[in-house]
């Protein structure tokens, strides 16, 4: 007819009561293990540090005193990577020849998603291969950096 059963006088069946409990620890331990599983590769995926270096850049940008970003040419693809890093991670040596590449390498860690550079060096001709750009911090405001000569 149905599947309600009815309990009179507060007694639980006791076969009843060990399946339901049985079920609520399978279901505990299955939801305990796919949360240690997520975390595991969650954490794996962030902090993951790894040394990057490139040494075909056609032009660099600064954002901001932080915030850098480089064009690179192979063939004739053009790519840009912004370099993200803490004011005092960065090193700017203008010790590149004429008529060579200039490049940069860095420790490349990825955070969230993205990525946040540490230890960076970027190696160019001269102060002159360092071009404008603009920047933008949400409601905190948006400019465009200016040589001062």
């Amino acid at each position: 007819m149905n599947n309600i059963k009815y309990i009179s006088d507060n007694k639980i069946d006791y076969d009843d009561r060990v399946e339901f409990l049985s079920k609520c620890f399978i279901v505990g331990i299955v939801t305990l293990l796919t949360i240690a599983i997520c975390l595991s590769i969650y954490y794996r995926s962030i902090n993951t540090t790894i040394s990057d270096e490139k040494n075909d850049i056609v032009a660099l940008y600064m954002h901001q005193p932080y915030s850098y970003s480089v064009m690179m040419q192979n063939s004739n693809k053009l790519t840009t990577i912004i370099l993200n890093a803490n004011k005092e991670d960065i090193a700017i040596y203008a010790d590149v020849p004429k008529g060579s590449n200039m490049w940069y390498k860095a420790k490349k860690t990825d955070v969230y998603c993205t990525y946040q550079y540490s230890d960076l060096e970027i190696h160019i001709h001269s102060v002159d291969d360092i071009n404008t750009a603009g920047w933008n911090n949400g409601k905190f405001g948006s400019g465009q950096t200016v040589r001062v000569n």
